[in-house]
């Protein structure tokens, strides 16, 4: 199971409501986790009602949880924010191929028409012209796909 996957289990597993200062219940101060010398949560409550013990324990494992676990998630989102960055450098490289691709597939157009209109008033027996207007082909059978995303 993924750290993303356990913290997530353990926050789906507490509380759903917000949490409630505990701070101004003195009677409750011994049903509380620690850490150092610092309250976190509380996790027992004097009765009998076992869904609400079980919610606090799952409170108190969650925060602990989480906390221990900070480092790695602000790495995480750290190393997220640095891809997001360069996705966005990729989308505008990208945008800017695509114009770049659709000037030169419009020059390449023109530019066949305008061997087509001349192409009887010269000589081809090299077949260089045959050849011009094949490559011009072959390169908008490639670039026109790839301009109707």
């Amino acid at each position: 199971m993924s750290n993303l996957q356990k913290l997530r289990a353990a926050f789906e597993a507490a509380t759903k409501e917000g949490y409630i200062d505990l701070s101004t219940d003195w009677s409750l101060r011994n049903n509380n986790v620690m850490c150092g010398n610092t309250f976190v949560a509380e996790v027992l409550v004097d009765g009998d009602n076992k869904v609400m013990r079980n919610e606090r324990r799952a409170n108190a494992e969650f925060i602990i949880l989480a906390h221990n676990m900070m480092p790695e998630i602000l790495a995480d989102l750290e190393r997220l924010q640095l891809l997001e960055a360069e996705l966005d450098r990729v989308k505008d490289q990208a945008i800017e191929i695509e114009t770049a691709l659709e000037s030169s597939t419009e020059a390449m157009s023109l530019m066949r028409e305008q061997i087509e209109q001349m192409r009887g008033m010269f000589n081809d027996d090299d077949e260089s012209i045959q050849l011009a207007c094949d490559t011009h082909d072959k390169a908008e059978k490639l670039v026109v796909p790839l301009l109707k995303y």
